[in-house]
């Protein structure tokens, strides 16, 4: 009937015009036809705007057709068609479905608008990102840090976030990420199985923590909460795979006993107190039937003679540093940060064990260096000469993308450049790697290797003969790693009485051993302040000993006196200002003009005059700063003392969590939980900030459904299925993957739930309209998935009686580790625009590269994952990846092809909320195979003008060509003779990807 409300306006508009119409036509017109004009899209059959845009751009890529208007008389439908006239090609249509989808989106409640939050834009530097991100994001609300509110920019850097996109807020969460992971910041460490965990001491035995992460553990376990809440509600995994005591208190629980087996130094202990401890304390330690149960005589008899200590909270981390050594010894980048631990650890070893197990740790890393050199391995290709013009330039993306894109950011143009300055004499700039070239050392690493050299202790001083002699054949596997890279060069060998020494012969500037601190001396001390406002992180890190530390309300501020002259150096909003400050006589003030650091270069910020006070209640200081001369000085500001604290020590090796001296089994199982207690939270005097500040980040709903509380015992009966959902029903489908259920023995079991063969599609519930499976939300109507009734398997009586527990915290550190990259997997996830498909020659290419980059080592194709998606390890999330093919003449003109780029910002869905699956794309340019020629200036490609057979030698109008083998020739002409070479697209691949991935992230295009 033409009364009934069943009609729907349908367009045929192109699937890439809707956007344009929408925006210049369709709005506006069906804003007239709703009642005063305001945005009521239920009476158009919509729930909401935002439900009628993206079904429509849904139903236009399917069929080129979708209904703007649904569930209406036919005369309102006839209405709206004639008011768009000939602008958009449309029609009135009887539509049943449509009729059912818009009669129940006008039953559902009415949704409350809530107030949308005000964008926030965080700006950060890139060369300082954490000491740049502290301030910010601890000054920021909670909610402020949410994905719909923040947008992170890199300051100096036009990429911004989108709408929907979040690259840069991706690059950020993941370079933070990589950076708090090195333990030479301070606040994590490495645990068994590649976890991490919390420091004990935060900033100790860390080379670039000395005044950052150590001044301030409280501002910084804060910024570490806010860090993780960060990753888990934009959910951006940050690389950190943390340890499950961590995970239960960033959720409000408490760790247990199990926890203890990944704490490096306590596994020992875990594994003995489990035997002694799991058929007698069940409560603490569930039974484990495949260890044999001990009798009181035989447990007596290991306990007799024991005593109840444990190690102390500074041989953990110790223990964690050496674990550090041994795990990064098979991977190359890695190499560095394990020197620089070593080297501190070297330094700061108290006993001769602790120095041999220094020892022992650094020999098997330098095995790896000297089987490197022996082998020859490659890095990859390396890059060519006209790649130095893309170097830093940006290139332009498509369409409205274009305002989200995200680049990893500014690139190292001055440091690209003098590599090729340096490689120019080099006739064979775009081979592959040589020889030579393979076995160069990683930058950084030659620095590495010589403070390690000056930290290794002098045999003479080793009174124990075995690690004497360990120490002489570090020392000689260290010179040999330094002669075979010319570190030292000519290095003459030394005899065995000299010892440890440096050459006699004058060495040049760059291969200078580091001096050592010896405190004093102003000159150097203003030279290292100002050098400080370089990186925040080494804020007051003078190598003159300051004096005095002191701290106001504008910041932290340090004060080397010598005589009548002091460096003075403060940390306050404008960054880190410093400079030399004189004074006339005792009595007086120092003053003088400070200095910050502005694009690399110190500029003048103001006057300072500080005046240092002795009274009885301590020193104190009164400073004040003139900004320029028309203005008065400012008000005095006091500062009270802070005394440096008292760095602890590695002389104390063990502790006792309890009163007892030696252990019994009385009092065995006391010990046991003081154990547990000390090391997962006791030890651990900021992990309540963490967790605070963790919950404030993520929203309330989330965080009670991960931290809820599910413990209980299910026995056997008929019904144990009923009982069991009736007890389960508050847990969402989604996280019953976390329950965690064993049997009577304590053995898991592993299926509970049937599954079942699911059917193709489901059918919704309110207009009946069937839908795909992997769909959670009805294409027509928006309407949820309707849950379907669980299904239990068949379990055998004996099994019974059941345990269930609910373990959140395994969904949170998922979250934030992310799952390990696998290419399969990765392939899987990879779809192909326009007509690119995994058939064509440069796709196979891709994933031949991507497979070699696995087979060389793990690390080198995390490191391609994250250039290629910006995530650190695989999200947990649903997520793509999309090839994009460039084959316009500018993109792949012989011998300036363009470097692959990155789109990080983009999504699966095209219309303008780009609110879809996040899918950052590659732009792969199609690379060909092409001949050069070798010139004086180097190689340049090779055109004769008429085509050729690779191997039939034939005549152009450059000369007579002859060939050697199917990739080489030569070229005669009158007066010369040049070398041909066959330059393949997959060597082409590889010198491109070389440049993309050290230059920086997306060198020459976004």
């Amino acid at each position: 009937m033409a009364d009934e409300p069943a009609f729907s306006v349908r367009i045929l508009v192109e699937p890439w015009a809707f956007e344009f119409v929408w925006e210049d036509i369709l709005r506006s017109i069906l804003l007239e036809v709703l009642a005063n004009g305001r945005p009521d899209w239920l009476a158009l059959g919509w729930e909401s705007e935002r439900s009628l845009v993206e079904t429509v751009q849904r139903d236009l890529d399917m069929a080129s057709m979708g209904n703007v208007a649904r569930g209406l008389p036919q005369s309102h439908a006839a209405m709206i068609v004639s008011m768009l006239g000939n602008l958009v090609a449309c029609e009135a249509v009887e539509d049943r479905p449509g009729a059912t989808a818009a009669t129940a989106a006008r039953r559902r409640p009415a949704r409350v608008p809530r107030p949308r939050p005000r964008r926030s834009i965080m700006d950060v530097q890139r060369a300082q990102l954490l000491c740049s991100a502290l301030g910010p994001v601890l000054r920021k609300q909670p909610q402020e840090l949410h994905p719909d509110v923040l947008a992170v920019k890199y300051h100096g850097e036009a990429a911004t976030d989108g709408v929907g996109g979040a690259g840069v807020t991706r690059a950020f969460l993941t370079q933070a990420g990589a950076l708090i992971r090195d333990v030479r910041f301070g606040l994590l460490l490495p645990a068994l199985q590649s976890h991490q965990q919390l420091s004990p001491f935060p900033g100790f035995l860390a080379p670039r923590a000395k005044d950052g992460v150590a001044r301030q553990p409280d501002r910084w376990s804060r910024f570490l909460g806010r860090l993780l809440g960060m990753s888990v509600v934009h959910e951006c995994p940050l690389g950190l795979t943390l340890v499950p005591s961590l995970c239960k208190q960033l959720l409000g629980q408490e760790a247990d006993f199990e926890d203890m087996r990944l704490i490096p130094g306590m596994d020992y202990y875990y594994l003995h107190l489990r035997k002694w401890l799991m058929h007698r304390t069940t409560d603490l330690v569930p039974p484990v039937p495949s260890l044999e149960r001990l009798s009181s005589e035989q447990l007596g008899a290991e306990l007799a003679g024991l005593p109840a200590e444990m190690p102390s909270k500074i041989q953990l981390v110790f223990q964690a540093l050496l674990l550090r050594i041994e795990e990064a010894a098979p991977s190359r980048c890695e190499w560095e940060e394990a020197l620089d631990v070593a080297a501190c650890l070297l330094r700061e070893a108290k006993t001769t064990e602790q120095q041999r197990s220094v020892l022992d740790s650094v020999q098997k890393l330098l095995n790896f260096l000297i089987a490197e050199d022996a082998t020859g391995c490659a890095d990859g290709a390396q890059p060519s000469e006209d790649e130095t013009e893309n170097a830093g330039s940006v290139a332009c993306s498509r369409g409205r993308v274009a305002s989200d894109s995200s680049s990893q950011g500014a690139v190292e143009g001055s440091a690209l450049r003098e590599r090729i300055n340096s490689d120019k004499s080099d006739a064979s700039i775009h081979s592959a790697t040589s020889e030579a070239e393979r076995s160069e050392l990683p930058e950084g690493l030659p620095r590495a290797l010589l403070a390690l050299h000056a930290a290794l202790p002098e045999t003479g001083g080793i009174k124990s003969a075995v690690t004497c002699q360990l120490a002489a054949k570090v020392t000689e596997s260290l010179e040999q790693v330094l002669r075979a890279h010319d570190v030292f060069k000519d290095m003459p060998p030394l005899p065995a009485a000299q010892g440890k020494g440096y050459p006699e012969q004058p060495m040049s500037k760059k291969t200078q051993l580091p001096k050592k601190k010896r405190g004093g001396g102003a000159r150097r001390a203003i030279r290292a302040a100002v050098r400080a406002g370089a990186h925040r992180a080494k804020v007051l890190d003078l190598e003159a000993t300051p004096t005095d530390w002191h701290y106001s309300d504008s910041g932290y501020f340090t004060l080397s006196m010598q005589g009548h002259e002091c460096v003075f150096s403060e940390l306050n909003e404008y960054g880190i200002v410093s400079g030399m400050l004189q004074r006339n006589g005792p009595s007086e003030s120092y003053e003088g003009e400070v200095h910050r650091i502005k694009d690399g270069e110190p500029v003048l910020h103001s006057i300072a005059r500080v005046k240092v006070v002795f009274d009885d209640a301590g020193d104190y200081c009164v400073c004040n700063f003139k900004c320029n001369v028309d203005h008065p000085w400012s008000a005095d500001i006091t500062a009270t003392r802070v005394p440096l604290p008292k760095p602890p020590s590695l002389h104390r090796q063990f502790s006792r969590p309890t009163m007892d001296t030696d252990l019994s089994q009385d009092n065995l199982p006391d010990f046991a939980k003081a154990v547990v207690a000390k090391v997962l939270a006791g030890n651990l005097p900021h992990v309540g900030d963490i967790a605070a500040e963790f919950h404030a980040v993520v929203p309330e709903e989330t965080y009670n459904r991960l931290s809820q509380k599910v413990t209980l015992t299910l026995p056997f009966s008929e019904d144990w299925a009923d009982v069991l959902n009736g007890k389960l029903q508050h847990i969402v489908e989604e996280d019953l993957s976390l329950l965690y259920v064993t049997d009577k023995d304590g053995i898991e079991v592993k299926c509970l739930f049937d599954k079942g063969e699911e059917a193709g599609h489901w059918s919704c519930e309110a207009c009946t309209v069937h839908n795909e499976n992997s769909i959670s939300k009805c294409t027509v109507c928006g309407a949820p998935r309707a849950e379907a009734p669980r299904k239990y398997c068949k379990l055998e009586q004996s099994l019974f009686p059941l345990h269930v527990k609910f373990q959140g915290w395994r969904k949170v550190q998922s979250l934030i580790s992310g799952f390990r990259v696998e290419v399969d997997a990765w392939k899987a996830k990879t779809v192909y625009r326009g007509s690119a498909g995994d058939r064509e020659p440069i796709v196979k290419l891709w994933w031949e590269y991507v497979s070699g980059c696995e087979a060389r080592n793990y690390e080198e194709l995390r490191q391609l994952f994250q250039w290629c998606t910006g995530w650190a390890s695989v999200p947990t999330t649903d997520w793509k990846f999309q090839i994009s093919i460039l084959d316009e003449p500018s993109q792949i003109e012989p011998g300036k092809e363009r470097l692959p780029s990155m789109i990080l910002c983009m999504t699966d869905d095209s219309s303008v909320a780009n609110s879809g699956v996040k899918t950052p794309t590659l732009n792969l340019p199609r690379y060909a195979d092409r001949w050069e020629r070798q010139t004086p200036y180097g190689w340049v490609p090779f055109e004769p003008g008429v085509a050729f057979e690779p191997g039939v030698s034939f005549d152009c109008d450059q000369g007579r060509v002859t060939f050697t083998s199917a990739e080489e020739g030569t070229l005669d002409a009158a007066d010369l003779s040049q070398s041909l070479r066959l330059v393949s697209a997959q060597t082409t691949l590889a010198q491109k990807m070389w440049w993309a991935l050290c230059g920086g992230q997306n060198m020459d295009a976004l």
